[in-house]
């Protein structure tokens, strides 16, 4: 029996379908489907009933579940301990951006990794805050920035800044587009963000207070796309306070003057994993990078 095979039960049981599995661990639903069965050959006994819905597991497969989780945790404690007891920290660790690496200040943090902990080696990796949860659980990342709150109590966030976001339209629009009242504005078109996106939930707010109805002309979940479509006269959309100015600096935008909305940018880890020494020596250097003080907020 080997922990990853462990990890893959355990992951088939909290997502109760193969291939959601698959592509929580980055793997092909064959490969699980293998696993699964080996581990039910070796342990002699069936871990799901295969149903229509998906896969259910059986009264000794949910017990086993627990089991499970905690010899994965207790693995996880035996390498934070290696790690403190070595003194001398080593080995990848993968950080995930949601956005321009330059905004999160990704290569001042690799800059105080390398000077602080040589022995540690940044990987970089784009994603997008939807996917933060699932990349971590499937340990394709150690940490990543998102935006927004939490996407799940598994998932421990700490806050860098808090910037702020306007309604960017198209250059092309009248100049009178920027004092209209909302409902007209996004009757013009508007691009969307889908709702694994954090800005979805804001934005829905902020237009359902505004009584406005957003003409959808597209559901974008990149920033940069955004901007191009945008700039294309396309539609409009919130945009990062930096990046509107820019685009308005460039006579590419228009920004709306009826308001405007916040959202947290945060840096994301599993909770179980704060004690690692790892973990928490990249934190620092993320805390360094953002001039915060020695605990974040």
């Amino acid at each position: 029996m080997e922990l990853y095979q462990l990890k893959t039960f355990v992951a088939v049981a909290e997502e109760g379908n193969l291939s959601r599995a698959a592509e929580r661990l980055f793997l092909s639903q064959p490969a699980v489907s293998g696993q699964i069965k080996a581990l039910e050959e070796e342990l002699g006994l069936s871990l799901f009933l295969r149903t229509p819905r998906g896969m259910e597991p059986t009264p000794a497969g949910q017990m086993l579940k627990q089991r499970a989780e905690a010899t994965l945790k207790s693995a996880e404690e035996f390498l934070h301990q290696a790690r403190a007891v070595s003194g001398q920290l080593s080995g990848a660790f993968r950080l995930g951006h949601n956005t321009d690496p330059e905004y999160l200040r990704i290569f001042r943090v690799a800059q105080e990794v390398q000077q602080e902990h040589p022995g540690i080696e940044m990987e970089l990796f784009k994603s997008n805050s939807g996917e933060i949860r699932q990349d971590l659980d499937s340990g394709r990342l150690d940490a990543g920035y998102i935006y927004g709150p939490s996407p799940h109590p598994s998932v421990q966030v700490e806050l860098l800044t808090e910037p702020r976001l306007l309604l960017a339209m198209p250059a092309a629009w009248d100049e009178n587009c920027c004092t209209l009242p909302l409902n007209e504005v996004a009757a013009r078109g508007w691009l969307w963000t889908p709702p694994t996106c954090p800005f979805h939930q804001a934005v829905a707010v902020f237009m359902e207070d505004h009584k406005a109805i957003p003409n959808r002309v597209l559901a974008v979940d990149d920033e940069d796309m955004i901007a191009t479509l945008l700039k294309a006269n396309k539609g409009a959309s919130f945009l990062r306070e930096d990046r509107a100015l820019d685009l308005v600096a460039r006579g590419e935008a228009r920004i709306w003057q009826g308001g405007h909305l916040t959202i947290p940018v945060n840096v994301a880890y599993l909770a179980r994993r704060a004690n690692d020494p790892l973990l928490r020596a990249v934190l620092a250097c993320i805390r360094q990078a953002w001039d915060l003080p020695a605990e974040l907020r």
